[in-house]
This record gives structure tokens, C-alpha cells and sequence, in this order.
């Protein structure tokens, strides 16, 4: 699959935003935002604390919002990063009823974001196989954490669980219209990269997994 452009992603998940439940398995089986396990989970792996930096790339509507803000203190930052401005805005209006005031929006692709202090942690749900660069964003996420900061992702893969890796086809073309690539090996990338990590694949009927990992730089 030849990935999508940024511009591209970009007008479809703007439009996907008006649908947000039908945008991930987990989503329309587990609720929007805190009543994902596999969310939580993904949240626990980071080990926050109170006063930490966390950075949620490619947050979409905030799907982890919630989640992460229950670990976080009033010293606590919760910054999220997406490139589709209509996601955002549903995101924002969600940040506004909650009255949560350490939650940040920032509509950029994450190859130009540079800010003037690293984070404690770093989360991305569901993009990895979607963004144009999935190497560089990688590379971008580590530079981004601080030494022994940690990094939570949830991937997407066809399934190995019985029956529904009978589908796997057919689940891999519908994926495809919103950008979905099952054929990266990001795994291994981040294997090359990271640090002690955990790696658990077995997710809403396989489709899923969870990857974490720490940095310890030399």
C-alpha cells in the first residue's frame, strides 16, 4: 500500500470526526474515551506520575484524554497533537465541558513540532500504521522524551486468533479507506530504538496490540 499523504489523512479523518465511534473497534465497542481496556492499559504502561509532560501523538478526538488526566495532577500536561483541525475541534469542545484546564491542543504534523522542553511520556494510539513517515515519526517521538521517559503505542495487525483471521482479508481492504497499513513492521523499528519493552498482541479478536518501551540513552 502506497501511504497516503498528510493532506490526504488529513480530509479524511476530518470527516471521520463527525463519526467518532465508527472510527476504532475499540472505540465502538468500549466507549469514546474511559471505558477502553485496552486504552487503560495502554495508559497504565506509561507509569505516570502527578507532574508529568505527556504528549498524545495523533490524539484525533481525545480518545485518551480522559484516561491520562486520571494520573495526572494540577502540575500535570496533557498536550494533543493531530493534524486534522475538525478532530481537534471536537476534541476542544469535549476539553471545554470537562473544564479541564491542562489539556492542550496542537494542530501540526509532529515531524514540525519542537518545543522548548521534553516529556515524561509519550502515547499513540492507532496512527503508527496511518502516518506517511512511520520511521520518522518514531525517531521524532524518541527525541522528544526525556532520558528514561516512557512511550505507550496501540497498534493495528490482521489476526492470528481463530475464527476471525478467516477475515483478515477482507478486514485488511476496509481498512484501507481510511489509510490503514498492516504491512509495516513497526514492532521491529521500535525494537531497534527503544528499550525494555513489552509487547502483548492479543486485543479485540487479535486486531489490536499494545507495544511499550523505555528510553535509556546511552
Amino acid at each position: 500500500m502506497i501511504p497516503w499523504s498528510l493532506e490526504k489523512i488529513k480530509n479524511i479523518y476530518d470527516k471521520a470526526a463527525l463519526f467518532p465511534q465508527m472510527l476504532y473497534l475499540d472505540a465502538f465497542f468500549g466507549g469514546v474515551s474511559s471505558n477502553s481496556m485496552l486504552r487503560k492499559n495502554a495508559v497504565k504502561l506509561l507509569r505516570l506520575k502527578k507532574d508529568d509532560k505527556v504528549l498524545d501523538v495523533a490524539c484525533g478526538i481525545g480518545f485518551n484524554f480522559n484516561l491520562i488526566r486520571k494520573h495526572l495532577g494540577k502540575e500535570g500536561l496533557l498536550i494533543g497533537l493531530d493534524i486534522s483541525r475538525k478532530s481537534l475541534e471536537f476534541a476542544n469542545a469535549i476539553i471545554h465541558k470537562k473544564g479541564w484546564k491542562n489539556v492542550n491542543l496542537i494542530n501540526k504534523d509532529i515531524l514540525k513540532y519542537a518545543p522548548d522542553f521534553h516529556f515524561d511520556a509519550i502515547i499513540s494510539t492507532c496512527a503508527l500504521e496511518i502516518v506517511p513517515n512511520p520511521e520518522k515519526t518514531i525517531d521524532k517521538i524518541y527525541s522528544l522524551l526525556k532520558n528514561n521517559g516512557n512511550f505507550s503505542m496501540i497498534g493495528m495487525k490482521t489476526s492470528d486468533v481463530m475464527p476471525f483471521k478467516l477475515i483478515n482479508k477482507q478486514y485488511e481492504k476496509f481498512s484501507e479507506l481510511v489509510g490503514i497499513d498492516y504491512h509495516r513492521n513497526i514492532k521491529k523499528y521500535i525494537y531497534s530504538k527503544f528499550q525494555k519493552i513489552n509487547y502483548d498482541s492479543e486485543f479485540y479478536f487479535g486486531f489490536y496490540y499494545i507495544l511499550s518501551a523505555k528510553k535509556i540513552s546511552d
